[in-house]
């Protein structure tokens, strides 16, 4: 069993039969065994056995390993564990913790705690690292100074191989890894980038001027983290200075920091796109109903609107009541390929590659698409309606009603997202639940409208 557990964390899993041990021998207060099943996990596999926890268990297994655990765990739990545990940990110690970790995870902490045990910490914790974390706070969140590691090592170009090398082994603080050096200028700006490949390839006397590469892409301090995520993903980078209004170095980012901000930006677009604002599982349950109240509130306002244009064609209902029966279709089809579209078109603009240079065109591919979509589907609903029903009036109602609503989808799918990313807004939270009760009403009132027309 031990083996198959041993086996299982490797993989970065927590197993259903390590889960219930862990309960077990907590249920037993077997302090041995608890400590030899937390010891086989690395610091992100224990955050992942805390979030699957209950928050009694939570606080049972976190009294076990309070005296010896690695700070760097606290960076690695939701949001909602991590609230519960910190509780537990005394201003003091916390502030004893944050010095063992990487600037941008310290502060990662630093930024999940509340305002009034982030001024408490601010007081505690050494001069030196206060006046850090409040410089890091002038910057906008979600920018780049806000997941940036302030440890990089950076130094002059007329400094040998063997000088850096040397200054690497002597220094106190430089990064725990880190792939490039900064070359800089008297005045700190970056001018030039050398690999750690290159340092172990040439000799110990070369100067850092003859084997730099020049090409150094810096991200501004203020520049927001999707801004950076796509400069990572452009230009292949592994690393990236980060410079002040100056284009100074104050800091870096590498890869491992882009991953988290790519990761959370999907999660962002996937549950936004929803209505959701928040995914965590381990959340207070009337946090998370709070949360999905804004998105449902939408659907609920949207039923109101379809109950009213459905209430001015009562008598064409009642005339064709097979048309109530086939309206969800028009609906429900028109929806679920607007949501396609939006999918892709605030990925595209995530991207950048949607542009006003190419709008046009993709709005005629859209519609192109959607029209050859439209046509079969209709084809499809006129031949079913023709024989459950044997009514081509209401068959050639349905078509053209469907053929012009996905229209409409497609149409606004693309340029809904683009008005609300030009008004400054975030395209996957508030286009998704819009289109949907717009295709909602405009379909209804599409069939209902056409179908009284024609009587």
């Amino acid at each position: 069993m031990t083996e198959k557990l041993i086996e299982d964390e490797k993989q970065g899993v927590i197993s259903d039969d390590f889960l219930a041990d862990i309960r077990e021998a907590l249920a037993d207060q077997d302090a041995e065994h608890i400590s030899q099943l937390t010891s086989m996990l690395v610091p992100a596999d224990l955050g992942l056995l805390f979030d699957r926890l209950s928050n009694e268990n939570r606080i049972k297994l976190f009294g076990y390993i309070e005296k010896t655990f690695d700070p760097e765990l606290l960076a690695n739990l939701s949001p909602s564990t991590f609230k519960s545990l910190v509780a537990h940990i005394s201003i003091k110690r916390l502030a004893s913790l944050l010095p063992e970790l990487d600037s941008d995870d310290a502060f990662y902490i630093f930024e999940e705690l509340d305002e009034q045990q982030q001024r408490r910490l601010l007081k505690t914790i050494p001069a030196e690292n206060r006046a850090n974390f409040e410089k890091i706070l002038t910057y906008p969140e979600d920018s780049a100074a806000r997941i940036m590691q302030q440890e990089v090592v950076i130094a002059p170009s007329f400094w040998t191989i063997e000088a850096l090398i040397r200054f690497v082994q002597e220094s106190e603080n430089v990064p725990e890894n880190f792939y490039e050096i900064y070359v800089v200028n008297p005045r700190h700006q970056p001018i030039g980038r050398v690999s750690v490949n290159q340092l172990i390839r040439h000799g110990g006397q070369k100067k850092l001027a003859d084997i730099m590469n020049d090409d150094v892409r810096a991200i501004p301090a203020s520049e927001n983290q999707e801004e950076v995520a796509y400069a990572f993903r452009h230009y292949d980078l592994v690393s990236a200075p980060v410079v002040d209004e100056a284009n100074r170095i104050i800091g870096m980012i590498t890869s491992d920091d882009v991953v988290d901000v790519i990761d959370e930006e999907a999660q962002k677009e996937i549950t936004q796109i929803t209505g959701i604002n928040n995914s965590d599982l381990s959340a207070p349950v009337l946090l998370m109903s709070y949360h999905r109240m804004a998105g449902l509130m939408v659907t609920f306002i949207n039923s109101f609107l379809v109950i009213f244009v459905l209430s001015h064609f009562e008598g064409v209902i009642k005339a064709k009541a097979g048309l109530a029966a086939l309206l969800p279709i028009v609906s429900g089809m028109s929806g679920a390929s607007g949501t396609q579209i939006i999918a892709l078109t605030v990925r595209a603009l995530a991207t950048k590659m949607l542009s006003p240079a190419n709008t046009f065109k993709t709005v005629t591919r859209e519609l192109l698409i959607s029209s050859i979509n439209g046509i079969v589907f209709s084809l499809i609903l006129m031949a079913f309606i023709v024989v459950w029903y044997d009514d081509l009036f209401m068959g050639l109602v349905l078509i053209v009603s469907l053929t012009f609503t996905m229209l409409w989808a497609a149409f606004s799918g693309v340029v809904l997202p683009i008005v609300v990313d030009r008004l400054g807004l975030d395209p996957a939270i508030n286009t998704g639940p819009l289109l949907s009760a717009l295709t909602d009403v405009i379909g209804f009132l599409s069939v209902l409208a056409l179908a009284t027309a024609m009587l």
